[in-house]
């Protein structure tokens, strides 16, 4: 999102101040908190995420199973900045994942321009090499297509069906998605890249979609360790009925996608709205914030109760509800909202929003949005300067509405699709691959490190004893065979990765090595493991 465009509203002694909004939401695109700080780093929110776990321990809610990130997903060695903000979380199992939506758009920085004639259909190919469409909910939709006059749509194929009366509206909302898996997302990405940067890439002026063809392998070969990033974890629904519609007849289910954080970019694209005029001083600000997310939160509560038919009144007030609900009960037997839920009294010490920025200011953790009368009568006399005479409007501000289909980002050019590039599976979910091939983005990812460690120090271990033998005694054989026996199955053979995988990466199990040819790659690996070899000998010696 744009943060000057919530950040510049704000006025007085806080002017200039906040320089990053970020928040944080769950899987129904709710905010669970937000802040603004002055800074984008580890020590800056470290105190947002120690609250919100803290929230959540108090108020007895299960630790989320996945958290979605557009950036610090992984690194070379080491855990991440979000592991650590978030580590309590992570040591009980939580996982991090790459949001799609943002590895796309990393593409463009090899991109000549984003109004190029090609760049939609690249976007597009790229979207289709790393998400397929469940066979079932295809099948589904083109025979709702097919009622509308089946004598005539008779003798048309599938991808006919496809391509000339299915919208990609439908294709969105009606058919779920799953990851391809890490392989299969490698070699469709490095076919559409060579595609792209040949004639298919040109326009009708023959301008060329990529800067060059080295920025787009440079690009590529950057982005391209993401892949294991964004895989779906195996056996997660990524989506949720929301509703029943008809399409000729057919009773089709409306899917909702929990995948990734797109309901944060619907969120930011209401943000600039929520705080009225073109500025604002800082206590009136907060206000708006507050009653802002609130208004959010409480219309994403009422989209999720199936049908949309969360709430029959308008009113955003949670205690007021409440109170209908209690003398509604007590006098007719019934509640008026029976989808309401009174929010749960968990007594913390979070700040949020201004209150934050405040304290990061200040040095204090109890600082609050405190107003002394030098400031009040410093705002006021800028508040006189910002008031809009009659007869003129303000273009900037504009009125904030918080709809039902709004919550979901409009359809980008980086996650629509086109006929041509759908990949039909039949899985709901992603499939389980093969443990050596899951990186979940930790230390340790894989189970049965310790095992595996312990057997290849005992080699080490024996390899470089300091007297000459080319035999080992019967205690070492014991125990390394017992120690290989420990070792879990997924470690005991090396994987066999696909040619064009393992031409860019070589093997895994080895030092790795970019090389064109197998044999080449092979070799390099082999002489590297030697010069590590001799130069641990030589260390040890």
């Amino acid at each position: 999102m744009n943060i000057f465009q919530v950040v510049k509203k704000m006025s007085g002694e806080g002017k200039g101040t906040a320089e990053w909004f970020t928040s944080i939401g769950n899987e129904y695109s709710q905010l669970l908190t937000f802040v603004l700080t002055h800074e984008e780093s580890y020590v800056a929110v470290r105190s947002m995420t120690e609250g919100l776990i803290d929230r959540f321990e108090q108020a007895n809610q299960p630790v989320p199973k996945i958290l979605y990130v557009d950036r610090g997903c992984c690194r070379e060695s080491g855990p991440t900045t979000t592991e650590k903000l978030f580590q309590p979380w992570v040591d009980q199992g939580m996982v991090i994942r790459l949001d799609i939506f943002h590895w796309h758009h990393r593409f463009d920085a090899a991109v000549r321009t984003e109004s190029h004639y090609k760049y939609i259909a690249f976007k597009s190919a790229l979207a289709g090499a790393v998400l397929a469409y469940n066979r079932a909910d295809l099948d589904l939709l083109i025979k709702a297509a097919r009622a509308k006059d089946p004598a005539a749509l008779a003798s048309l194929t599938d991808a006919d069906m496809l391509r000339l009366h299915i919208s990609k509206y439908h294709l969105e909302h009606h058919v779920r998605r799953v990851t391809l898996g890490a392989q299969d997302s490698f070699n469709y990405v490095q076919a559409a890249i060579e595609e792209f940067k040949g004639p298919a890439g040109l326009n009708e002026k023959g301008v060329s979609l990529f800067t060059s063809a080295e920025a787009i392998d440079e690009e590529w070969a950057t982005h391209q360790r993401h892949l294991e990033c964004f895989q779906d974890p195996p056996g997660m629904p990524m989506y949720r009925v929301s509703n029943t519609t008809k399409i000729n007849g057919v009773d089709v289910p409306f899917y909702k996608c929990v995948r990734g954080s797109n309901s944060l970019e619907g969120f930011h694209k209401f943000l600039p709205h929520m705080i009225p005029g073109p500025h604002c001083a800082a206590r009136p600000y907060q206000v708006y914030l507050i009653s802002g997310v609130a208004r959010w939160n409480a219309d994403r509560s009422a989209d999720a109760v199936y049908g949309g038919k969360g709430r029959r009144y308008r009113t955003y007030s949670a205690p007021l509800i409440d109170r209908l609900n209690t003398r509604c009960q007590q006098l007719f037997g019934e509640t008026v909202e029976e989808n309401f839920r009174r929010p749960t009294s968990v007594r913390s010490n979070e700040l949020i929003g201004l209150e934050y920025l405040f304290s990061q200011s200040t040095g204090e953790e109890e600082a609050r949005c405190q107003v002394t009368p030098d400031i009040l009568r410093n705002e006021a006399a800028e508040d006189e300067d910002e008031v809009l005479q009659p007869g003129r409007s303000d273009p900037e501000d504009e009125a904030y509405e918080s709809g039902a289909e709004d919550s979901d980002t409009a359809v980008d050019v980086a996650t629509a699709v086109d006929v041509d590039h759908i990949v039909p599976v039949s899985n709901d979910t992603s499939t389980e691959h093969p443990p050596a091939l899951e990186d979940a983005c930790s230390i340790n990812p894989l189970p049965g490190f310790q095992e595996l460690e312990r057997f290849c120090s005992l080699l080490v271990d024996y390899s470089l004893s300091t007297r000459p033998r080319i035999s080992i005694t019967t205690e070492e054989r014991t125990d390394i065979l017992q120690a290989w026996n420990q070792v879990a199955e997924h470690d005991k053979h090396p994987q066999k990765f696909h040619l064009l995988y393992v031409r860019h990466w070589g093997n895994t199990l080895y030092c790795r090595s970019k090389r064109d040819d197998p044999a080449e790659a092979a070799l390099v690996q082999n002489i590297k493991m030697r010069m590590w070899s001799s130069a641990v000998q030589r260390t040890t010696a």
